[in-house]
């Protein structure tokens, strides 16, 4: 099962607690497939089951599902029925005549109710529910509801007239269960984001346009054409509608805010009925005032695919009478039509730069892009097209800026233009920026003579060595040339961008002169125009405090640069603030602030196509911090995975770094190990010298002393501590601090020594701001303790940790800080008997088995073959059953050997 392995177990949970469950979902959600894993889940746990698969004709023909049943049963089953019983049995199936007036509904029902009750914990499954025929299906209600020993499953589109005891709604898949439909046909993660854009998470969809997604990443031109089978498949779900529906729909596509007010203007009356009937199938969803929203762009897509052109210049027509909006009206008369018009092209730039005052730079491109097709020979097309590559830029608006930039550079006479054109499609080349790169050699020809191009054209060079060569030294190099170059030109923006990049990558380097190249930059942006949050060297000089821990500053600055890129609209400003500003309320303990902001940046990467490695960093280090360890492992992995693919060493160093980190926190000793060195290896790669910008020294020490390895984690911690002290990284000497007194408690074995170090280093963390931090130190001194046997002072501390993990929203740690407890005052756990309902399944009893025993969640998974998520929903209900609430409690709770139920 693909991506639903949690829904699976959820299902399963339900038919073992309930006669009668109804599952919902709308076409190709996967209702069928998951209806068919868990038949075969319920036959592997030797339970029977009876399948039913009405076809459309069914639904007319009374008795069609009871006869399928009675034949799948076998006749000779049927012999030892009480007479009337029988009679009406052989009657269904035509063996003999029906009687003029029909069967009695009641000898019906005990007929087929005592067939079935034969088979013990029966489960009926029935798909696509409203095509079995009225009298199966009411019969089949009637003995679920009287007979205790059997299931019913039912899947429909609706709820409408639901009489199941529990209903389960099925939903999209995630990002990451698109990601597992990826990995599943050997397809890379990073598309994850734009086939679950695509899709909107519908199985079905995202199965059939992966293929299409995958060409289009490797070709990196415009947007994935809609293959002919998902057309036909979506047009198939549209015919499920009244005809007049699907203009509706067409209407809707067309525009770029519908409402049903709206499309009622355009003649469409009957709007609000047919969105309804839309919603109900999951083609569109409905927010407040009936705003409609397509949750799958290939539905609006294959709409206008399929639509004549006369048809849809109409609708525009109609919608740019009915809009009350000149942006709006602008865009659609500028779509209504293809001849040249310089009064409309006029009227649709004047359009882009109100889009652009209003922070829409997405609507701005796509305005300005339209201006330009409808100017005349003559008129200033060129300048239209370079607004257009500028808003979609600022926007990420990849289809608009490619589409613009090739049409620059095929009409460019001048060599600005050229470049220009040349260096937006190399920003658009995605993964395929390496192999671009001969664009910038073109770029630099036709930027001969000219210093202020030169600089854009190394700037960008700069930018390409430091996220695909992951080479510092390089890239400061040529950040000095743009920024010499940009000087002489005159070219402020480029000037301060070529700085602050040389700052940052000083500062990798260890070089004393980034402060004062970050202070030259900050000064010369303060004189010169508005260059935008992407731009700043604000954004550097957030990083800078992040690293220097000084989160207050940070925070002040993150939250100003954030409003900023969201008032002009630009994606990846937001996108690297947000991850910025999770990393700080992270580690100043605000974890509830970075669950929301990790959560935003990921949905809004998936929006504009831009998920890899950034947004999964975030979302596993406040994961790691305030979520679930596990959840933080997967999203490392999948942030490690998308970021090899699209050869950005910078944060596969830094999801290594998370992954390394929640390994250790899990006890998972040999593969922190493993990934730590990884990314040891990483920054060595990338020349990294500084420290303080990923703290993976001290963690990898602390895992080695874990395992033993006390000579390396000794060398480990001189080395870098020499390095910190040369630099006056002193927020990086706390850490290396704590692991070094771990190292010799465990060399010395001097208890009293290491406790007061240890309080002293948590103290130092307090003063920092980094509460987790200080949490940590305090757990580690409690675990110490107790493996010391000093239980009392061990239980203080201990307690202590999970207090303030618990105050901080810290939960993975509060959890692993009551676990340690749980381990002091097992023995005291009292045991309590499980009855009734509460009693594990074969199934739970062997995963509580593997956890207490000491294997993670993976480890229990590929035990078991099942898959994490699986095991997760498992474990909560072996949890919820047992009243426990950690790992330590279930051990307590496990059997004496030769018994066989857990207590």
């Amino acid at each position: 099962m693909i991506g639903r392995a949690a829904e699976l177990a959820t299902l399963y949970a339900a038919l073992d607690e309930n006669r009668h469950v109804l599952l919902t979902g709308p076409p190709g959600i996967g209702k069928t497939t998951l209806v068919t894993a868990l038949t075969r889940a319920w036959t592997e746990a030797g339970r029977p089951t009876l399948s039913l698969w009405p076809g459309e004709s069914d639904a007319g023909l009374p008795h069609s599902g009871l006869v399928t049943l009675l034949t799948a049963l076998g006749e000779r089953r049927c012999i030892d029925l009480p007479g009337p019983q029988a009679e009406v049995v052989r009657g269904l199936l035509r063996r003999t005549a029906a009687p003029p007036e029909g069967w009695d509904e009641l000898t019906l029902r005990l007929a087929i109710g005592e067939l079935l009750t034969r088979h013990d914990k029966l489960l009926i499954t029935v798909d696509d529910s409203p095509r079995l025929d009225p009298i199966s299906r009411q019969v089949l209600h009637a003995i679920v509801r009287s007979r205790t020993g059997i299931r019913l499953l039912e899947t429909r589109r609706s709820d409408d007239t639901s009489h199941a005891a529990r209903e389960i709604a099925l939903g999209p898949l995630s990002i990451d269960g698109i990601g597992e439909l990826l990995a599943a046909h050997d397809q890379e993660h990073r598309l994850a984001g734009r086939l679950h854009a695509l899709s909107g998470g519908n199985p079905a969809l995202a199965d059939g346009l992966r293929e299409a997604v995958d060409r289009q990443a490797r070709c990196g031109i415009g947007d994935p054409d809609i293959p002919d089978a998902v057309q036909a498949r979506i047009n198939g779900w549209i015919r499920l509608l009244q005809p007049a529906a699907r203009n509706t729909l067409l209407a809707a596509a067309l525009s770029g805010q519908p409402t049903a007010a709206l499309l009622r203007r355009t003649g469409q009356l009957e709007a609000d009925q047919h969105l309804r009937e839309a919603a109900r199938l999951g083609l569109i969803t409905l927010e407040a005032g009936l705003r409609v929203a397509f949750p799958a762009s290939a539905i609006p897509a294959t709409l206008r695919a399929t639509t004549g052109w006369p048809q849809q210049s109409e609708l525009h027509r109609r919608l740019a009478a009915a809009v009350d909006d000149e942006v709006a009206a602008a865009r659609h008369l500028g779509l209504a039509g293809t001849t040249s018009d310089e009064q409309l092209a006029d009227r649709l730039i004047q359009a882009a730069d109100l889009a652009r005052q209003r922070g829409r730079r997405d609507q701005a491109a796509e305005l300005a892009l339209l201006s330009a097709g409808r100017t005349p020979r003559t008129g200033p097309i060129d300048e239209r097209l370079r607004a257009a590559v500028d808003y979609a830029r600022a926007a990420n608006n990849t289809t608009v800026a490619r589409d613009a930039a090739a049409r620059l550079l095929d009409r460019a006479i001048s060599p600005a233009d050229r470049v220009h054109a040349r260096l937006t499609l190399l920003e658009l080349s995605g993964q395929a920026l390496l192999e671009n790169a001969e664009l910038i050699s073109q770029a630099e020809v036709d930027a001969m003579g000219d210093p202020a191009l030169l600089g854009l054209v190394h700037f960008h060079a700069a930018h390409q060595a430091h996220i695909c060569e992951g080479d510092p030294a390089r890239t400061a190099q040529l950040c000095r040339s743009a920024a010499q170059h940009a000087a002489q030109g005159g070219d402020l923006r480029t000037e301060v961008g070529a700085l602050s990049m040389l700052a940052r990558n000083q500062r990798i380097l260890g070089d004393p002169a980034a402060d004062d190249t970050l202070r030259r930059a900050v000064r010369l942006a303060g004189d010169g125009p508005d260059l935008g949050p992407g731009d700043s060297p604000r954004l550097v000089a957030m990083r800078f405090a992040v690293w220097d821990d000084r989160l207050d500053t940070a925070r002040d600055q993150g939250r100003a640069l954030l409003a900023e890129a969201e008032t002009v609209g630009q994606p990846g400003a937001i996108l690297n603030t947000l991850r910025s500003l999770v990393e700080v309320q992270a580690r100043s303990g605000r974890c509830a602030d970075a669950m929301a902001m990790a959560e935003r940046s990921l949905r809004l990467a998936a929006g504009v196509g831009l998920i890899a490695g950034p947004a999964w960093y975030a979302a596993a280090l406040a994961e790691m911090y305030g979520g679930d360890f596990d959840r933080a492992a997967d999203h490392a992995q999948a942030g490690l995975v998308g970021a090899t693919e699209d050869h950005d060493l910078l944060f596969a160093s830094r999801c290594g770094y998370v992954l390394g980190c929640t390994r250790l926190a899990q006890g998972r000793l040999r593969a922190a190990v493993n990934a730590l060195r990884e990314v040891g290896e990483l920054e060595k790669r990338q020349g990294v010298v500084d420290p303080s910008m990923v703290r993976w020294p001290a963690e990898l020490a602390l895992a080695l002393i874990a395992t033993g390895e006390h000579r390396e984690a000794a060398e480990l911690l001189a080395t870098t501590r020499d390095t910190a002290q040369r630099l006056h990284r002193t927020s990086v000497l706390d850490g290396l601090d704590r692991a070094q007194a771990l190292l010799d408690e465990a060399d010395d074995g001097r208890v009293d020594l290491a406790t007061e170090r240890l309080t002293e280093i948590g103290e130092r963390f307090a003063a920092r701001g980094l509460p987790v931090e200080h949490g940590r130190t305090v757990l580690y001194l409690g675990r110490l303790l107790r493996k010391r046997r000093r239980k009392a002072a061990a239980r203080d501390a201990l307690a202590a940790a999970a207090g303030q993990f618990h105050e901080l929203g810290a939960r993975p740690w509060e959890r692993l800080a009551e676990d340690e407890l749980h381990r002091l005052d097992s023995a005291r756990l009292p045991a309590r008997p499980v009855i009734g309902r509460d009693r594990l399944t074969e199934a739970e009893q062997r995963l509580a088995r593997l956890i207490a025993g000491g294997l993670s969640n993976t480890e229990a998974a590929g035990e078991l073959c099942l898959s994490v998520k699986t095991i997760e929903a498992m474990l909560t209900r072996v949890y919820r059953k047992l009243g426990l609430r950690s790992r330590s409690q279930l051990a307590a709770r496990l059997p004496l050997p030769g018994n066989t139920t857990i207590r």
